[in-house]
């Protein structure tokens, strides 16, 4: 086992450390099952002071699916309260930030689970 998995948990296949990038570390989420069964990804973004912060959106790619999410917080060409903008690598930022964030009670699943639910039909609304 090379230093970038770590060991796999009883019945899930291998966990990848999240790479470093000129940007922060990087969390993909591949393969998201969306409400109406069309799969999507999306990235997460983890701050220099994560986890004393939480993150302060994710990213889609340029045209694809987003089922629920409430397009008013996406944005094409821009991004804001610090965010990385990778609307030039093809990526569409969404304003989700995790209010309340209370480091040592939220973790980065917290976060993964706030994702999934605004991509949710009613998690938006």
């Amino acid at each position: 086992m090379d230093r970038t998995t770590y060991p796999p948990p009883l019945g899930v296949g291998r966990w990848f450390y999240p790479p470093i990038t000129q940007w922060g570390w990087v969390v993909e989420l591949k393969g998201i099952v969306l409400p109406n069964g069309v799969k999507t990804n999306a990235m997460v973004l983890l701050p220099d002071t994560y986890p004393l912060v939480s993150p302060i959106g994710f990213y889609i790619k340029n045209g694809a699916p987003v089922a629920g999410l409430d397009t008013s917080h996406l944005y094409n060409k821009s991004a804001y309260h610090g965010a990385v903008n990778l609307s030039e690598q093809g990526w569409q930022w969404f304003c989700g930030i995790a209010e309340g964030w209370k480091p040592g009670k939220h973790t980065l699943v917290s976060y993964i689970n706030i994702v999934f639910m605004l991509f949710n039909d009613q998690g938006a609304k």
